[in-house]
């Protein structure tokens, strides 16, 4: 196949593509690491393995370029402040991260250096030189839409977690809350914060939601409705988790199918988020990232995942998620 014929298949499946990147990009970098994973030194592959969760957004980027290869001089100051401001604070993130559990070291820290890249290079890529690959990831730096956006984002998933507590106990269930230890010189709030932006500069946002939403959402919904949208990505971001699962796990089972049936959920409920923050990639980043936290650090009830299917049916029935949208 030549380069031409490749682009051209590219421009005529731009989300096909995308998927096929995202997932290739993703599983070859996880899949040789899995005896690593399951001997708990996954931070000694870090930079390859994070070069893995950051698959769906460089696959945005790769695609953006082909579909669009002009480029210009402008800003590079802007990107190269961008790419060294984002280096450090992703080092530093890194390097506090209360999961790590090695000393730090020459070697250690060398890791940390170069597994912070990957963000860097991710972010910086919003003042790329490539006009297509700025409007791509403009959200990612430059907040769409109203502020109570942003804070619904951030409290959104805490809030249900928290209310189905509380009808948990009102019906006299038993509610087993997390046991959280200081680690070293940091307290129970600082690992909160710690790992909330950890997961947000490594995983949620950057790597992920500018992919999954930034990327595929407003694509798929040029031909589908914001529902089905969200369908789609919401079970092909749960299939593509599959090698981190069995890695941890060792194996794959039912409990993975119902993960991926709360991502399809989700993703209906980030397409939500996404349209009603006027497409903001920063939106539902800090969705997934607070979601994921929020789990990592409260309880998790029945009432919780009732709470959430009862708000989804609300957003899709109160927008008419059926109906397709424009910007």
């Amino acid at each position: 196949m030549s380069i031409n014929t490749l682009s051209d298949f590219i421009k005529r499946h731009q989300v096909l593509s995308f998927f096929i990147l995202a997932y290739a990009i993703s599983w070859i970098t996880w899949v040789p690491f899995f005896p690593l994973f399951i001997d708990k030194e996954i931070f000694l592959a870090g930079p390859l393995i994070m070069v893995g969760i950051f698959g769906p957004a460089i696959a945005g980027i790769i695609i953006s370029a082909i579909l669009d290869p002009r480029s210009d001089q402008s800003g590079r100051w802007l990107y190269w402040t961008a790419f060294i401001v984002t280096w450090i604070l992703a080092t530093l993130i890194l390097i506090l991260n209360p999961n790590l559990k090695y000393d730090i070291s020459p070697p250690i820290l060398v890791i940390c250096m170069m597994t912070g890249l990957v963000p860097a290079f991710i972010v910086s890529a919003a003042f790329s030189k490539f006009p297509a690959i700025r409007n791509y990831l403009s959200s990612l730096i430059h907040p769409r839409g109203g502020i109570s956006w942003y804070v619904l984002a951030f409290l959104l998933f805490p809030a249900l977690q928290l209310l189905g507590v509380a009808i948990a106990q009102a019906f006299d269930q038993e509610v087993t809350w997390r046991t959280i230890e200081a680690s070293g010189s940091l307290g129970i709030a600082s690992i909160v914060i710690c790992t909330f932006f950890y997961q947000f500069f490594y995983a949620n946002c950057i790597g992920e939601e500018t992919g999954w939403r930034g990327f595929a959402q407003p694509r798929l919904q040029a031909r589908f409705n914001p529902l089905t949208a969200g369908i789609i990505i919401g079970f092909l971001w749960g299939v593509w988790h599959l090698p981190l699962w069995r890695a941890e796990t060792g194996s794959l089972t039912g409990e993975h199918i119902i993960l991926i049936i709360f991502h399809i959920i989700n993703g209906v409920l980030f397409a939500w988020l996404y349209n009603r923050s006027k497409a903001s990639i920063l939106a539902v980043g800090i969705l997934h990232t607070s979601g994921n936290v929020s789990l990592c650090f409260l309880p998790v009830t029945a009432f919780f995942f009732m709470l959430i299917i009862i708000l989804i049916i609300f957003v899709v029935v109160s927008d008419r998620m059926w109906r397709k949208v424009t910007f």
